[in-house]
């Protein structure tokens, strides 16, 4: 098929690629397997041109050409061949809602408190803790109060005193700094942060899983993001650092101002980030590649967006989210690279639904459990 799309018909696979970007959204699911993708980017250089790439990069769409040119074809089979089979919506024995905002803050001594559900977000500072959506929010919050009181001296006067914000699997949540910097936690994230920073500098540990930080500006303190594997430096900037434990990379994901990464191993590495740039970390080596953002930040806005990526990838997400375990029948599942898009917020059988409509895999969900089967 990539040979039909000479230079002398690139206008038709235009038009092609601006036909399916105006479907809605989720209808961009496409799949390619692991082997047929690696051999389309070994013949890419051959048939791409530069008009076919800038439009890529102005509609940001980060599938190659050649990927789309089979995905066209691979979104028609699968949505004629398959319709009156699956129309989007699977029906399941059992059905499993998305996760939501939940959180719990842990004191020093050990007390949890657990975050109101009908809450985006709370605000540690200034001798208080408070909710984010303002002060007429639903009335006093005795438990934030007690909190309070045993975080910050009465007088109001600010004590260092260390704070554990979780979200659990199916969770997210915004916290507030001392400092005014925002960090927004993925499902199953873990930080670390004390009530009142330092004059010198500004520390926060991420534990575990995945954050996305907006940092209050500040040139005599610098704000620092540090685990036990590496270290993130910066003044003041948005990035995301993705560290869960079942990742084999820690990914660090710039979007604004400059951050300076650092492995904490002997073997001392550190790399300089520009906005739209990744770095990876895999064991001791750091190295820095190009990334489309919105794929990385995807979560925080309330969708899956996946590009080149495989299902294994994907569905370790999914687990997170709706709190679920994964088991593969057939080894090869793992392998099939998707490339599209999907809410966060749809039931786990809407977005499972999708999947099966490339006519590569199917599920099984039985109580928190999804198997996946290779067709």
């Amino acid at each position: 098929m990539l040979e039909y799309f000479h230079t002398d018909r690139i206008s038709m696979l235009n038009e092609l690629i601006l036909e399916e970007l105006e479907k809605p959204e989720d209808a961009l699911l496409i799949s390619v397997p692991v082997e047929v993708y690696q051999g389309i980017q070994n013949r890419i250089h051959h048939v791409a041109t530069e008009s076919v790439w800038s439009l890529w990069n102005k509609l940001g769409i980060a599938a190659a050409m050649a990927a789309v040119t089979l995905g066209v074809w691979l979104y028609y089979t699968a949505r004629y061949a398959g319709e009156g089979r699956n129309s989007g919506n699977a029906q399941y024995a059992i059905d499993i809602k998305p996760g939501g905002n939940k959180a719990t803050i842990t004191l020093t001594n050990g007390e949890v408190i657990n975050l109101s559900n009908a809450k985006t977000g709370v605000m540690i500072g200034d001798g208080k803790i408070a909710y984010n959506d303002g002060p007429d929010s639903g009335g006093r919050h005795p438990d934030l109060e007690e909190a309070a009181k045993q975080i910050f001296l009465e007088s109001g006067t600010k004590r260092a005193t260390l704070l554990t914000a979780s979200t659990p699997r199916g969770g997210t949540y915004e916290f507030t700094l001392p400092d005014g910097s925002k960090v927004f936690l993925n499902a199953a994230t873990t930080i670390k942060f004390p009530s009142a920073f330092d004059k010198s500098d500004r520390v926060v540990e991420l534990v575990s899983g995945e954050a996305y930080f907006e940092v209050a500006k500040e040139k005599k303190r610098p704000f620092i993001v540090k685990n036990e594997r590496q270290q993130v430096e910066v003044l003041g900037t948005h990035f995301n650092i993705n560290a869960y434990a079942d990742e084999p990379i820690i990914r660090t994901t710039l979007l604004e101002g400059s951050v300076k990464v650092s492995n904490t191993t002997e073997s001392l590495v550190q790399q300089i980030l520009r906005p739209g740039q990744q770095s990876m970390l895999a064991g001791t080596r750091l190295n820095v590649v190009d990334v489309d953002v919105n794929t990385v930040i995807d979560w925080k806005n309330g969708e899956f967006i996946f590009d080149n990526e495989s299902l294994e990838s994907l569905m370790r997400k999914i687990a997170r989210w709706y709190n679920v375990q994964i088991d593969y029948a057939n080894a090869e599942a793992r392998n099939v690279i998707y490339y599209g898009s999907i809410s966060r917020f749809e039931n786990v059988s809407r977005v499972l639904s999708k999947f099966e409509q490339t006519g590569e895999v199917t599920f099984k969900v039985d109580k928190n459990k999804i198997t996946v089967y290779k067709r």
